[in-house]
C-alpha cells in the first residue's frame, strides 16, 4: 500500500524589488501627489488617482512569480531625486522667471492609500519627513512593517496588484500601508523634475507536494 506525504518547501529567499517613475506635473505648476504600497511591490498611486504598475520593473519580479508562491514584506524605501540642479549646473536649466515652492514631504500612512490633498494634510501626518525637492541631495524615506498580522502573514505572489474595490479589513488595515508624497509646486508643465525610486525588501517562499 502507498502512502502518499506531503512535504512543504519553506525555504526563504529574501529579494529586492526595484522600480522608478519621473515626477511631471503634465496640465499645471500646481501641487500634485503620490502613493506607494507597502505590501503590493511595484505598484504605486499616481497623481490622477488611478493605481498602476510603475516603471522600470526588472523581470526578476515576474520570474520569481513563476518560481514562489508566497511573500512578505519587510520594508519599503522611496527616494527622490532631483534634476533641476544638475540641469543648473551645466547651465542648460529652462529660464524660470519666478521663484518657485520647493517643499517635498514623504510620510507613512498606517491605514490608507488616498492621496494627499492639501499642504496641511501633508504636513500634518502621521511623522513626515520634509525637504526641498532642489536640494542637491536625494531625499530618502523608509517604512518597516509594523503590523503584528502583516508580519507573520505570507501572502499571494500571484496577486500582487492591490484590490481597492472593498473596504480594508477592520482587523488588518495595515495591507494598504503606503508611503505618501506631496510635492508643493511645479516649476514649469510637463517636464520632468525628478525621478521617484522606490524599492522593496522581501521575502519569498514557495510550496509543493511530492507523493
Amino acid at each position: 500500500m502507498l502512502i502518499s506525504r506531503l512535504r512543504t518547501n519553506t525555504s526563504e529567499f529574501a529579494c529586492l524589488i526595484r522600480a522608478s517613475n519621473l515626477d511631471v506635473n503634465a496640465g499645471a505648476i500646481t501641487a500634485q501627489a503620490y502613493s506607494f504600497f507597502l505590501n503590493n511591490p511595484s505598484y504605486y498611486r499616481n497623481p490622477a488617482g488611478t493605481i498602476g504598475q510603475m516603471a522600470d520593473v526588472s523581470a526578476l519580479l515576474a520570474n520569481e512569480q513563476k518560481m514562489f508562491d508566497e511573500y512578505k514584506v519587510t520594508k519599503l524605501t522611496i527616494k527622490y531625486l532631483p534634476f533641476v540642479n544638475a540641469q543648473v549646473r551645466v547651465n542648460t536649466a529652462v529660464a524660470y522667471t519666478a521663484a518657485t515652492d520647493p517643499l517635498l514631504v514623504m510620510g507613512p500612512d498606517l491605514d490608507d492609500s488616498a492621496l494627499w490633498t492639501s499642504t496641511a494634510k501633508a504636513l500634518n501626518s502621521q511623522n513626515p519627513a520634509i525637504y526641498s525637492a532642489y536640494s542637491p541631495r536625494m531625499s530618502t524615506i523608509t517604512m518597516r512593517q509594523q503590523d503584528p498580522v502583516d508580519k507573520m502573514k505570507w501572502l499571494n505572489l500571484g496577486a500582487i496588484v492591490p484590490s481597492l474595490t472593498a473596504p480594508p479589513d477592520p482587523n488588518n488595515p495595515a495591507k494598504l500601508f503606503t508611503i505618501k508624497v506631496w510635492k508643493q509646486a511645479y516649476q514649469v508643465v510637463n517636464l520632468a523634475e525628478g525621478r521617484f525610486i522606490a524599492e522593496w525588501t522581501m521575502l519569498l517562499r514557495g510550496s509543493y507536494t511530492l507523493a
